[in-house]
Formats: C-alpha cells, sequence, structure tokens
C-alpha cells in the first residue's frame, strides 16, 4: 500500500468513552476492512493509565443530583494527546500514526488516496488540517494573550486547525509537540475550559474550542503543513468526517455494563445465543432514540436503579466472568482483570464516601425510592449478578476449595438455570 519501497507500518488510533460504545465497534470494524493499517489502536477511559485518570478524573465527570455523568468532551479532550502518545509508545521509531476521531467513517472505495497521505507523512513528518473559521472566534482572550496572540492579526485572521484528524510519522519531531500539546492540560488548564476569560474576549469570539485551540497555536508555531478542509474532507476521499456517532444514556452507571459489553462483541466470538444478544441490543438503542422526550424522562425517573444495580461489585465481576471467558487470551488475563475490577471498585467507593462526606446532598437515595426498584430486583437474579456473587463468596472461600467449587460447579449450574429460562 505505501508504495516505493516504504517498508513502513501505518496504525490508526481513536478513543471513545463510556457512552460511544456502538461507534466504537462500528469505527473498528470500517477501519480493518481497507485492509491498510498494520493495527488499529481504539482507546476508552478504562484503558488510560491510572496516574492520568487520578490527574484528571474530577476534570471527566461531574455529579449531578447525585449521578455520575461525564462532562463535555470527557474532560474537554484532555485524553486526546495522551492516546496518541500511548499509541506511539506501540510503535516504532519511522512508522506512521494516523488519529481519527471516533465519529469518523472510511470510504473503502477511495482508500488508496491514503498512498498520498502515506507519502505526506513520510515527507513532513507531523500534518493537520486547517479549516476557514477564523482564529479570533475561537479562541478565549486569556489564551490568545498567553501565547501573546491578543493583537497578531496574521494569526487572528488565519483558520484553526482540526483537532478531529492528525497524521503523523513517529520521530523526536512529532514526540516533542505532542508531549507539550498534553502539558498545557497539566498546567494550563484554565485556558481550555470552558471558565470565562478574565480578560474580555475579542467582538468575534464565539467559543472557546479545547483541545482544538492548543493543537492549532502549536501547529502555526512549529510551522506544520496542513491539508485544506473542504478538499480534504470530501465525499470522494477515504476519511470521512460524518461524526457518526451513537451515544448512549450519559448516566455512567446506567451504560457501563451495556457498553461493555459491546466492546465484547468486536473482541470475541460468542458461541451461544449471539442472536438473541444482537436482538436485545438493537430493540435497546431504538428505545433510547424512539422518543426523546420519553428518553429524558426515563433518565429522570426509572433505570436508576437498575444502573445501581449494574455498579454493585458482583456486577461488574460477572460480566468480565462472561465476557473473558470466550477464548483462551480471556482465560489467560482474567485474573488480572477480576484483581483490576476489585481494586477500581473499591477506590470509587473510597471517593463516593468521601465526597458525600464533604456534600450530604449527594448521597443516593434508597434503593426502594426508584421507580423500577422492583425491576433492580429482578436484575439482582440475572446470570451476570449471580455469577459475580458466587464468585465473591468463593474468594472469601478459596482456602476451603471455594475457587474450585466455583470454577466445577457454580458455572455450571448457573449456566444450565439460564439456558433453561431462555427455553
Amino acid at each position: 500500500m505505501r508504495g516505493g519501497g516504504d517498508k513502513s507500518k501505518a496504525y490508526l488510533v481513536s478513543f471513545g468513552d463510556t457512552r460511544l460504545g456502538i461507534s466504537i465497534c462500528r469505527f473498528k470494524q470500517q477501519a480493518e476492512t481497507l485492509g491498510v493499517f498494520d493495527n488499529v489502536f481504539i482507546y476508552t477511559e478504562a484503558s488510560l493509565p491510572l496516574d492520568f485518570v487520578k490527574d484528571f478524573e474530577s476534570k471527566f465527570y461531574t455529579y449531578k443530583n447525585g449521578i455520575k455523568t461525564p462532562t463535555r468532551g470527557f474532560g474537554y479532550w484532555s485524553w486526546k494527546p495522551k492516546v496518541i502518545l500511548m499509541a506511539l509508545e506501540q510503535i516504532n521509531f519511522g512508522d506512521y500514526l494516523i488519529y481519527c476521531d471516533i465519529g469518523f467513517e472510511f470510504n473503502a472505495k477511495a482508500k488508496s488516496d491514503l498512498q498520498r497521505v502515506f507519502k505526506d507523512i513520510q515527507e513532513q513528518e507531523l500534518l493537520g488540517v486547517i479549516t476557514q473559521h477564523k482564529e479570533r472566534c475561537w479562541n478565549k482572550a486569556d489564551l490568545l494573550a498567553h501565547f501573546n496572540l491578543l493583537e497578531d492579526e496574521s494569526f487572528l485572521d488565519s483558520g484553526q486547525v482540526a483537532a478531529g484528524a492528525l497524521f503523523m510519522k513517529k520521530c523526536e519531531k512529532t514526540l516533542k509537540i505532542i508531549e507539550e500539546w498534553l502539558a498545557y492540560f497539566y498546567h494550563s488548564y484554565p485556558l481550555i475550559d470552558d471558565s470565562p476569560s478574565k480578560i474580555p474576549n475579542l467582538k468575534e469570539f464565539k467559543e472557546n474550542r479545547h483541545d482544538q485551540s492548543i493543537w492549532s497555536i502549536l501547529n502555526k508555531r512549529y510551522k506544520l503543513k496542513n491539508y485544506d478542509y473542504a478538499d480534504f474532507f470530501n465525499q470522494s476521499r477515504c476519511l470521512l468526517y460524518n461524526r457518526n456517532k451513537i451515544y448512549l444514556p450519559v448516566i455512567v452507571e446506567e451504560t457501563k455494563a451495556l457498553n461493555e459489553a459491546i466492546r465484547g462483541v468486536s473482541r470475541y466470538s460468542f458461541q451461544w445465543d449471539l442472536q438473541a444478544y444482537q436482538k436485545n441490543l438493537e430493540e435497546y438503542v431504538e428505545g433510547i432514540y424512539r422518543d426523546k422526550v420519553e428518553c429524558l424522562e426515563f433518565k429522570a425517573n426509572f433505570g436508576v436503579a437498575i444502573g445501581r444495580v449494574h455498579n454493585h461489585l458482583a456486577y461488574k465481576l460477572g460480566q468480565a466472568l462472561i465476557l473473558n471467558s470466550k477464548s483462551l487470551w480471556g482465560y489467560i488475563r482474567m485474573p488480572y482483570v477480576l484483581s483490576y475490577i476489585k481494586d477500581k471498585h473499591k477506590q470509587e467507593q473510597k471517593e463516593y464516601q468521601e465526597k458525600i462526606k464533604k456534600n450530604p446532598s449527594l448521597k443516593f437515595p434508597k434503593l426502594e425510592s426508584y421507580a423500577d426498584y422492583k425491576e433492580a430486583l429482578r436484575e439482582k437474579q440475572c446470570l451476570t449478578y449471580k455469577l459475580g456473587a458466587a464468585f465473591i463468596r468463593a474468594y472469601k472461600n478459596f482456602w476451603r476449595g471455594g475457587l474450585l467449587k466455583f470454577y466445577f460447579f457454580d458455572v455450571s449450574r448457573f449456566r444450565k438455570e439460564f439456558l433453561a429460562k431462555k427455553k
């Protein structure tokens, strides 16, 4: 594909938070169908290093009426330079990496178009895509002043460089620029978020563009080459900036389990009940988007108790046990996955207790007070929950052979019960 004796490998990277499980599957399937990339890296919040999550968790989530929900851009897109650096760590110097937002689509008929892109990457090392939207409209004054650009008419009248797609070769230059981009999230976050500017904004100001504002400034400071937005993203090209994103409900506790199951479809080949799973998934998604008003009422008045049940350790462990039992690799890594889930759950509970200690109004109401309390009780009788609860009991009694009993007796019993109910 690269041609001309170019032996560099090509990779693609993107990120999707908990709400975008369906889009992740669509993106990965389309990208792999091209047959162009040696690997496709798709990161989620579960993929981010724990130290990074610790530094930015207060920016990833907010609590509304005691319910944990993702913030805009999942932390104003602070993860973007991080996941790019994570992907660069996985490849060799001289290899190519393309970052695309998860909403991108791929035109397989025009995949040869990427040959030109790889040639440009080889020559330029790092490229972006420039828009016709003027910088003076999309940067708050504090940010412009920080970079001494508040009165730079040449810069202010230039088009802003988009952050939805980046094209790069792994080299010292690329690493330096992406690391500098990430550093601004650590040390100058108020320049990036939606907090009001202390300096009066320009009269043309519309909105700060967060990660894109910083990327555009760095792009121009280092005098990088850029593709023209209108030419590069037309429908005849391989990369289609269609913003094809399907968002599941924003309540983290409601969507986490379903999202993991969706991601599991792309990782594993289900050997049982796949058709029923797909049918249930389609019905779930159709139900969410059939009526937006009903959807909002549902999230406000219904489904929350079930979400609370899904956030129980038993449900999380049961879900992981099911997903990781579909392949040999899953069995090998299962102890590490279960240990991580247990530790993460413990940390989340600790943080929750600290939050309600500071602000008692954030405390969840009793489960009995929710409209779907009875449905939540039934959810605790599902295979996923029972499997996780049995594992917890077995782990507490491992010295009495509890784990052996779990693997050789409980799992088989629960599976038979589940299949019997499905008939």
